[in-house]
């Protein structure tokens, strides 16, 4: 999203709220359908965030974001 800001002259907040009001969704880094999958095991046997990133070798925020997605999907 930085390139867009720059390249349009505004900024990143400007870019997610309109990408928002246009019904796009937030930019997420891409994690592999394998990757997601290794995160749900993980911590589904109790694994801390922490841990889960470091074995997946991802940020403990994207694994954070990601457990709280799925969090919203599952019931």
């Amino acid at each position: 999203m930085p390139e867009l800001s720059r390249r349009y002259g505004v900024s990143d907040y400007a870019l997610r709220m309109f990408f928002a009001e246009e019904g796009l969704p937030p930019n997420r880094s891409s994690l592999t359908r394998e990757q997601v999958e290794q995160i749900a095991a993980l911590h589904q046997a109790g694994t801390s965030a922490l841990e889960v990133s470091r074995r997946v070798g991802v940020p403990d925020s994207t694994v954070r974001l990601e457990l709280a997605r799925l969090r919203s999907v599952r019931p």
